[in-house]
């Protein structure tokens, strides 16, 4: 199936090769529309700043907990508690350190603290005109401003201040995207760059001609990518997606991508016979480079596609634009409405994985209705942008005068009559009058010959006059012949030193040292949270003041709320002894308070019960009127009527308890531990209870790491192989691209755990794409080592290692340097990016040029593969 695959693949892009070089123009005017159509949607495309829900599972249970709270017990900042909180409070935590170690409670610090105060305070904010002051923004108990407890103390009663926090949070989220976006243009300019020279020739010197290096068709591919990122971006813009601040670090690897595409498609090129016509060197070209661009492309786009199926918003808005972004980029390089119109198979496939992301990415209120009919239209209508530039740049590397002479073959049916013939001929004939007979001579022995004989010297004939030509008016050419035998000699030199018996035996020693390492690095492996600092620029103010919370203020635990729904009999003994036997366990837990920190309304009352009546066995009507008259009305215990909730006909339909954590500073498995211990004894109880804490989110993550890895690296890898089965000539091929993707994906996870990264949700989602990442090195030489006329196993791997040894380099040099501007980040997300993809590279450059290679001339497959058909 998959050398069916192949072969029609390959013929197809051999026809759409013949129509680019026909019709670049048009085909690059459609792809600049393209982009201009999309461009604007980048003005819709926003922010999501909510770091509790870009990190928060999806479908966890902490939303049904959180629900049931909010449901019954909604926060009201006028009567706020921050005991009862259900999210993150819209507040300033200010916290003062002693530099020099001692304490703040000292008359002088105390008197900083408070002119600190003072001057905060006094704050005013206008906005349209209307002026706000603290006394205005407070949050509120019993009527006035929550006052600090310190302050109290002092004797300075002031109002709190409030609203910083949100601000500060947001300002720190908004400068982490300025740098993304400020690290990605660094990155374009450099690997421009970069492009631009690895482009460059050597010829007499250093340097060729201009005209034969093309150092421009280097800043083409960068552009291409450029324009799949602002494409793919302008269309999630149109869908009104909001994405994630990392996601603007996704045209850093659409870039890195496009340019590995570049670089093939180039070698591709170079490949080809200068003394073809254009449309057959378009041909090869596209024919040679499309079996594996369309592997590594549809790879990362499927590896990223199962990453934005993830349960964290983080991981789904970055994985989902930079699959979208993949399927751009593939379409920008070489493929085009001719193939979509010529090839059904492949035309249908793009349009259905387009259209899936256009409907995967709308709102949800929006999926049921269809596209519009000119999104439609640029959904099913795609274009290409590089090919045609590549063609573009092929005609500058004939003479001008040759152009007109050399463009095309002879026409066939010139050959038919003679004297045509002779007035074609003059047009081609070159001056270097020993290449052929006469022209009437040529014409005549045509004419008697078989027609398939005419069709081969006719084809002979035209291909030697378009040599001549060229050799007479370009005295260069023979020179960049040569460069490509020179970088072929250069790759059989690297396959020979690399399949020699005494290599052979280092690098298998080597392999084993390398599993052996990875393995370690593998059972090493922890599992931890994202923590507040994760997010946060460490040159940021908000950056050290997280740290400090860390150090001082992070040993409590938040308040955990116990929320009992239903009709329950309160008044009965049994039921009040049930729930203190509940509340009784979850303080016996590790890391838990004792009941002197427990809030709880039942067990306050029935002690209330008990010294005033003797007794808490009441009839349900006394136990309910002295609960609202007496004990409610109390100024000491009248904060609990804040949970309790009365139906109209004065029974209690919610009732919630307050329970505190300790000492869990740094433990935060210890802390995912004790939120399943609370879960396992409230799901025991009699009654419809639930437990919840506005930090159960965050924490949840240890609940689904594990299981959300497993399950991607596995579709992941079933998805690769699938690819793969599609497209490499034989099954057996598939299963070394297998092999290769696993020996990669087993050395990235043990080298993160040495490399200092913890599995945690970004983790693992840059993880699972790295697998589609890992597909390009072990494609390259696996494809190009199938499709091989050489003889013996050897023979092959070192003319797979001769084809694609300088794009492979060059694409992971390119990507590297795309992925540098990530490493000089200062936070954690960017740097992780950059580490977990440096590994790809590197790992991968190691096995698709060296480990693979040197594994093919031993127990590679031997039998040979039919190539696809020329143009």
């Amino acid at each position: 199936m998959g050398s069916s695959t192949q072969h029609y693949l390959g013929e197809y892009y051999s026809r759409y090769g013949v129509f680019l070089a026909r019709h670049p123009a048009a085909v690059l005017v459609v792809s600049l529309l393209l982009v201009a159509a999309l461009l604007p949607g980048l003005a819709f495309l926003q922010v999501e700043e909510d770091v509790f829900y870009l990190f928060s599972p999806l479908h966890g249970r902490w939303r049904e907990e959180k629900a049931a709270v909010e449901r019954h017990f909604p926060s009201d900042e006028r009567d706020f508690d921050p005991t009862r909180l259900t999210s993150l409070a819209r507040g300033v935590d200010v916290m003062f350190e002693d530099l020099r170690g001692e304490s703040v409670l000292k008359e002088s610090a105390l008197r900083e603290i408070l002119r600190f105060h003072h001057e905060a305070i006094a704050l005013e904010a206008n906005v349209s005109g209307a002026v706000y002051t603290f006394g205005d923004l407070c949050a509120e108990s019993r009527g006035t401003c929550l006052e600090n407890p310190l302050l109290q103390a002092t004797g300075y009663h002031g109002e709190n201040i409030a609203n910083l926090t949100v601000t500060w949070l947001k300002d720190a989220t908004e400068g982490k995207v300025a740098e993304a976006k400020q690290l990605v243009t660094s990155g374009l300019s450099v690997l421009s760059v970069f492009c631009m020279l690895a482009c460059l020739r050597r010829g007499e010197g250093w340097l060729g001609t201009w005209r034969r290096s093309s150092p421009l068709l280097g800043l083409a591919g960068v552009l291409s990518g450029g324009f799949a990122a602002l494409s793919s971006g302008g269309l999630l813009g149109y869908c009104g997606v909001r994405i994630s601040d990392i996601a603007y670090l996704a045209p850093a690897l659409v870039l890195g991508v496009g340019v590995d595409d570049m670089f093939i498609m180039l070698a591709a090129w170079r490949r080809t016979d200068p003394a073809d016509s254009l449309e057959s060197r378009a041909g090869q070209a596209l024919r040679e480079a499309a079996g594996t661009i369309t592997i590594t492309s549809l790879t990362n786009a499927l590896a990223f596609g199962i990453g934005s199926l993830s349960d964290f918003p983080y991981a789904r808005t970055f994985c989902g634009y930079t699959a979208l972004a993949m399927l751009f980029d593939y379409f920008y390089q070489p493929v085009s409405t001719h193939l979509s119109i010529s090839c059904p198979l492949a035309g249908d496939l793009c349009r259905s994985v387009l259209l899936l992301y256009y409907y995967r990415l709308l709102p949800v209120h929006l999926r049921t209705a269809p596209p519009s009919p000119t999104l439609r239209f640029l959904l099913e209508n795609l274009v290409t942008f590089f090919a045609a530039l590549l063609v573009f740049s092929g005609r500058m590397e004939y003479p001008s005068s040759v152009l007109p002479r050399c463009h095309d073959n002879v026409p066939y049916s010139k050959l038919q009559n003679g004297g045509k013939f002779a007035k074609v001929s003059k047009n081609l004939e070159p001056r270097n009058a020993n290449v052929y007979e006469d022209d009437t001579n040529f014409a005549e022995v045509l004419l008697e010959d078989s027609p398939k004989r005419r069709m081969e010297v006719w084809r002979e004939r035209t291909q030697q006059m378009r040599m001549s030509t060229i050799e007479e008016l370009d005295p260069e050419f023979e020179d960049s012949k040569s460069l490509n035998d020179a970088d072929e000699s250069l790759g059989r030199r690297l396959g020979r030193a690399i399949t020699s018996r005494q290599t052979l035996v280092w690098l298998a020693c080597v392999y084993c040292t390398y599993l052996f390492v990875a393995g370690a690095g593998i059972a090493s492996l922890e599992v931890r949270d994202l923590s507040r600092d994760d997010w946060i620029d460490r040159n940021s103010p908000v950056y050290v003041a997280v740290e400090c919370d860390k150090k001082y203020f992070s040993d409590f635990y938040p308040a955990v709320t116990i929320v009992i729904e239903g009709d329950v009999d309160y008044w009965n003994v049994t039921t009040q002894r049930t729930m203190m036997r509940m509340l009784s366990r979850m303080e016996e837990l590790d890391h838990m308070n004792d009941g002197v920190a427990t809030q709880t309304w039942l067990r306050h009352y029935v002690s209330f019960l008990k010294l005033t009546r003797g007794s808490s066995n009441l009839g349900r009507e006394e136990f309910l009127r002295a609960l609202k008259e007496e004990f409610l009305s109390t100024y000491l215990f009248g904060k609990y009527r804040k949970d309790i909730v009365f139906s109209p006909s004065g029974t209690i339909i919610a009732s919630r308890f307050i329970l505190a954590g300790k000492g869990v500073k740094g433990k935060a498995l210890a802390i995912a531990t004790l939120n399943k211990k609370l879960r396992d004894i409230v799901d025991d109880c009699p009654f419809k209870a639930s437990v919840f804490s506005f930090v159960f989110p965050i924490f949840e993550q240890f609940y689904y790491v594990r299981e959300t890895m497993a399950k991607n690296v596995i579709a992941a890898l079933v998805s690769m192989m699938l690819v793969t089965l599609l497209f490499v000539p034989k099954p057996v091929y598939s299963l070394w691209i297998g092999l290769c993707i696993l020996s990669i994906d087993v050395g990235v996870l043990g080298f993160m755990s040495l490399w200092g990264i913890s599995l945690e949700p970004v983790a693992v989602s840059i993880f699972t794409v790295s697998i589609g990442f890992s597909v390009d090195y072990a494609a390259h030489i696996t494809v190009h080592y199938a499709v091989s006329q050489s003889k013996g196993r050897r023979e092959k791997a070192i003319r797979a290692l001769c084809e694609v040894q300088l794009p492979v380099v060059l694409g992971a040099a390119s990507t590297a340097l795309c992925m540098l501007s990530a490493g000089l980040g200062s936070t954690y997300v960017f740097t992780l990016l950059f580490k977990v993809i440096i590994l790809v590279i590197v790992i991968g450059c190691a096995h698709g040029l060296v480990f693979l290679p040197a594994a093919l001339s031993v127990l590679g497959p031997g039998g040979k593969v039919n190539t696809m058909p020329s143009v």
